[in-house]
């Protein structure tokens, strides 16, 4: 799959976030709760408009959270995490996945796929004892790469580097 953009929703304590993103190679742009977000193999740009903020961050390539780098979401191959099935019903099987490492900050991960189509249709978080539930709403492949940063775009805006 060359490149691909996701319209989800984040369900959290009541609370329905929509957001947006779009990956190619390690490469992605997210839209979520006004903010948008892009990223790179090395670096993450996160803008708040309403701050007037940039922050700047490296990319955490271990991470499969999709909120997190969306490029590894659903990259559970590494052996760093036990797959078991953990319901079926109809077209729709649920998958947990248990990591192997103690230490993990993320927990039991529960993904939802519809097995007639072969796609992932939720993706519950366990985080801290908390659950977040990302609904997949659609899954369109395309070739062209998502957007990029562009410096310029935010000139007049905060600037908080952690790189």
């Amino acid at each position: 799959m060359e490149g691909y953009s996701v319209v989800f929703e984040v369900h959290t304590d009541g609370d329905v976030v929509p957001g947006y993103y779009e990956v190619s190679g390690d490469n992605y742009y997210m839209h979520v709760n006004g903010q948008e977000v892009y990223g790179d193999a090395e670096f993450r740009y996160e803008i708040d408009p309403d701050r007037k903020e940039v922050v700047i961050d490296r990319v955490d390539l271990t991470s499969h959270n999709l909120l997190n780098n969306p490029t590894r979401a659903f990259d559970f191959i590494d052996g760093e995490y036990a797959a078991s099935l953990l319901s079926e019903k109809g077209s729709t099987a649920v998958i947990r996945l248990t990591p192997l490492r103690i230490q993990s900050a993320v927990g039991q991960i529960d993904v939802e796929v519809d097995t007639a189509r072969s796609l992932p249709t939720a993706v519950i978080y366990e985080i801290d004892g908390d659950r977040v539930r990302i609904d997949i709403r659609s899954v369109t492949v395309h070739e062209a790469s998502p957007r990029t940063f562009d410096a310029e775009n935010y000139a007049g805006y905060e600037w908080i580097d952690f790189r």
